[in-house]
């Protein structure tokens, strides 16, 4: 009887290892990458991976879960115009528990630990020599099970034959205000560059009190005037509009836009840059915020003026030179502080005298587009 026994205890424990070993070969790997995949996030992976901070832009599905695995990451890349693959990066875990998991979890999840990696830097700064993800990448994602038998991989390409980068110049940028420049309280309009794959762009603004702060120190201080108030896709409107508290005039403002794309892990933030902008105060216009913009104009005329010189007569040549010798004159004196828009009397060919506000308006245009300067007169009283 006792033989009996441990004979159907060898067949039973027989069994259960075999049903082991089945379900360690049934172990499939998939790769899910988050379309679209914008460049910029491949290109901080890619220079980042593995660490605190990497980008989340693709997960790897194990099934069934809670076998135990190692899994081996390998990224190639392919030149321009070359028909073989380098590799870039190379990784493999610790033993762990099949589960789902994501790229930026590598390292970062106590359970899913490298055990060992390679990174080839020349490779790497080559990629960033050219500014942004080009050629081919190639994803390999390899499961095997403690004994080192292979039991599922999983390949992925990256770029034009496979999983397209969003826009080649995939970037969220703010087009205005322009930095440093003056608003009237009401009519602050923000624009922003469109981007394909976001399907909500959301307003962060803040007042900066110090000019020792950072923007983005000002920017991320509690009380915001904007709260992340989400705009759906519009890529235009006006900050009053937005507003959690009124703008006071001689405030300097700080924004930043967010763009939001979709993954079945959550959501992909691309940031805009952060600019800065001052509310007018048509009580104080003494400083040297309308100087400030004088110069970057006048600036431009001289330069423009001497490096692409007009094709004039003599006498229209003469009137030329005494022309940017005043506005260079004019431009010494703004410089040095000895005249300010109170010393200024700014009027119109017809006549009509502008308010600092219109001038300010002017000047911003004016700074932007040079070119729809025509004339300039001035008078000495």
């Amino acid at each position: 009887m006792k033989t009996r026994k441990s004979y159907i205890f060898l067949i039973l424990f027989i069994l259960f290892n075999v049903n082991i070993l089945y379900a360690q070969k049934e172990v499939k790997a998939k790769i899910n990458v988050f379309e679209p995949l914008p460049e910029i996030s491949f290109a901080s992976f890619l220079t980042n991976p593995f660490i605190q901070g990497t980008p989340r832009i693709f997960q790897i599905q194990l099934l069934p879960h809670g076998v135990d695995v190692v899994v081996v990451g390998i990224l190639n890349w392919q030149r321009p115009g070359e028909g073989s693959y380098q590799t870039i990066v190379t990784f493999k875990t610790k033993p762990f528990k099949s589960r789902n998991f994501y790229n930026d979890q590598i390292n970062t999840d106590p359970d899913i630990q490298i055990d060992d990696s390679d990174y080839d830097s020349d490779l790497v700064e080559e990629n960033l020599k050219y500014g942004k993800p080009t050629g081919q990448y190639k994803l390999v994602i390899q499961v095997y099970d403690l004994n080192n038998n292979l039991l599922d991989e999983d390949i992925v390409d990256f770029g034009i034959k496979g999983i397209g980068f969003v826009n080649p110049a995939q970037t969220l940028e703010i087009i205005q205000p322009l930095a440093g420049s003056y608003h009237d309280p009401g009519g602050v309009i923000i624009t922003w560059s469109e981007v394909l794959g976001v399907t909500d762009f959301v307003i962060l603004a803040n007042v900066r009190t110090n000019k020792d702060e950072s923007l983005e120190e000002a920017l991320k201080k509690g009380n915001p005037i904007v709260d992340n108030k989400s705009v759906g896709l519009k890529t235009s409107v006006n900050l009053r509009e937005l507003l959690d508290r009124e703008l006071v005039p001689g405030q300097e403002i700080v924004l930043q836009v967010r763009g939001i794309i979709p993954n079945p892990g959550g959501q992909n933030i691309l940031y805009s840059n952060i600019v800065n902008f001052n509310i007018t105060d048509p009580n104080s216009t003494s400083g040297r915020k309308v100087s400030d913009e004088m110069i970057i104009l006048f600036e431009r005329i001289i330069d423009e003026t001497k490096n692409n010189p007009p094709d004039v007569s003599s006498e229209e040549q003469g009137n030329l030179d005494d022309f940017i010798l005043t506005l260079e004159e004019l431009l010494r004196k703004l410089r040095n502080g000895e005249i300010t828009f109170d010393d200024m009397l700014v009027t119109t060919k017809r006549g009509g005298t502008l308010t600092y506000p219109e001038f300010i308006q002017l000047l911003e245009k004016l700074v932007q587009y040079p070119n729809l300067i025509t004339n300039i007169n001035f008078e000495e009283k």
